[in-house]
């Protein structure tokens, strides 16, 4: 019955996930545009939106086709009529500090709103990895795309277990010191408060249907991974008994 428990709040925590839409706002900087076509690539549920300033603080909006851009009239961004799906948050990259107040997502359509105020690589980078949820396989290619160490991109080790890593540094034990050098430069303009989920919410958030969430796992099969690293773990001491 344990097993069930933990395979709904699983299922419905990875599908949360999947289907959560994201509104990427970038300036017209190269560095910057590749960034978020990359972001883009790798999560395809992400809303990729490119700016221009102009004189007295008028923009030009084009949002990401998957193939070319396109322009969206400023009338249609506030209103939110570019999407389908309003995003469960929104993320400015706005290096320079002059993302204009009036280009700051409608609450109507977007109740988060974050802003990373500088354009360096890897700060850009982990802000929005840590905060689009990046998986392991994201800050490896990334690191490998960008020439820049994994522990530069994730100094706080996101989403990396001690069986992503090499044997040497999987054996160090973990002090618990937190990388802040960002911190920063992550700015909340809006952020909703949500109360947090309890067993029973997540429980009623599925379909009464559990066996169809379960029927292709064995119920019986041992866990495959451990959160924990077995390599950090003492052994248990020797007992010796007299003869």
């Amino acid at each position: 019955m344990k097993k069930i428990i933990f395979l709904i709040i699983l299922s419905v925590s990875f599908l949360s996930y999947a289907d959560e839409i994201n509104l990427l706002m970038i300036p017209d900087d190269p560095d910057a545009v590749r960034i978020g076509l990359d972001v883009a690539s790798h999560k395809p549920s992400t809303i990729l939106i490119k700016y221009k300033i102009g004189i007295q603080n008028t923009a030009r909006l084009f949002g990401w086709k998957g193939t070319k851009w396109i322009i969206i009239p400023n009338k249609n961004y506030y209103q939110g009529n570019f999407f389908r799906e309003s995003p469960k948050k929104t993320i400015i990259v706005d290096g320079d500090d002059n993302f204009p107040e009036s280009l700051i997502p409608n609450n109507t359509w977007c109740k988060n709103v974050y802003k990373i105020s500088t354009l360096e690589r890897p700060s850009v980078i982990h802000l929005l990895g840590i905060n689009l949820d990046f998986k392991y396989n994201d800050w490896k290619s990334f690191s490998g795309i960008y020439d820049i160490s994994m522990g530069d991109l994730n100094p706080n080790d996101y989403n990396i277990r001690w069986y992503h890593k090499r044997l040497p540094d999987a054996i160090k034990t973990n002090e618990g010191r937190i990388n802040k050098r960002d911190d920063i430069y992550w700015t909340i303009i809006r952020e909703e408060k949500i109360p947090n989920p309890t067993l029973s919410d997540y429980v009623s958030s599925v379909s009464d249907n559990v066996e169809d969430i379960v029927s292709d796992i064995d119920m019986n099969e041992s866990d495959d991974v451990m959160d924990i690293n077995p390599l950090t773990i003492e052994p248990p001491e020797a007992l010796i008994e007299d003869d």
